[in-house]
């Protein structure tokens, strides 16, 4: 506070439920809180595994791909139909792999 190679940080008005998690957790929790309130349902954490993730759910998923799309709307529509077309192949596959009629 008086010293200009200190850094003091605080958090203001945490709540004493979460006092035991760190600050970056209770962060993460409200965050997650306020998007489930607004209808989200899943949190997407960076990549790797780690002890912060874990605290969240056990249940970890990678997801091995990205896609780069140009902000133009031709390509925006080109890929919204390449996403259904991937989906509707994925849902027949899914059905015609569990011995299903179509």
């Amino acid at each position: 506070m008086g010293r200009r190679d200190q850094l003091w940080l605080s958090i203001s008005g945490m709540d004493a439920t979460g006092a035991e998690l760190s600050a970056v957790t209770w962060l993460q929790s409200e965050a997650i809180r306020r998007a489930s309130a607004a209808g989200v349902t899943e949190a997407a954490f960076s990549i790797g595994v780690d002890t912060a993730k874990l605290r969240w759910s056990e249940q970890v998923r990678s997801h091995h791909e990205f896609f780069l799309v140009s902000r133009t709307p031709f390509a925006l529509a080109t890929f919204a139909l390449y996403q259904v077309a991937r989906t509707v192949r994925t849902v027949l596959g899914h059905r015609r792999g569990s011995g299903s009629s179509r």
